[in-house]
């Protein structure tokens, strides 16, 4: 979804990832990536790699979707979980744009259950639930 991600990172993910790939961005034409529609419904990221997710899941047919992860601001002072970016890739600098995102994701994705179960969060577009909680829910 961020074509400078993928310009930095195409080469070790076509020799390391042999499954599917997907984005939105210019990485289609230039990478080969698959823009992903489905009964006319074409993918839509909604600003972050996590709407992406949960956006790709809905368009394959889940009726339920786990949010893990999803906190959505700086946690413990980090931007990322996994350290920053290389300095030519954005390190999330303003996560609180991404609410809007997803809050036109809640829209897109409407007649599935959505749950976020991340630990720490600042999103508060959907349900909220530990996840043994949600794991329990038949």
């Amino acid at each position: 979804m961020d074509f400078a991600w993928w310009d930095v990172y195409h080469g070790e993910v076509a020799r390391t990832f042999k499954g599917q790939k997907h984005s939105t961005c210019g990485a289609c034409s230039k990478f080969g990536i698959r823009l992903v529609e489905i009964d006319g419904k074409v993918f839509n990221p909604h600003r972050t790699s996590g709407a992406g997710a949960v956006m790709l899941a809905y368009l394959a047919g889940a009726r339920r979707v786990i949010m893990l992860g999803y906190d959505c601001q700086h946690t413990g002072g980090k931007a990322h979980w996994h350290g920053d970016h290389p300095s030519k890739l954005g390190n999330a600098a303003r996560p609180e744009t991404w609410r809007a995102g997803f809050v036109k994701l809640a829209e897109a994705v409407k007649g599935i259950e959505v749950i976020n179960c991340s630990r720490t969060t600042a999103l508060d577009v959907f349900q909220r639930m530990t996840l043994e909680d949600a794991l329990c829910i038949p």
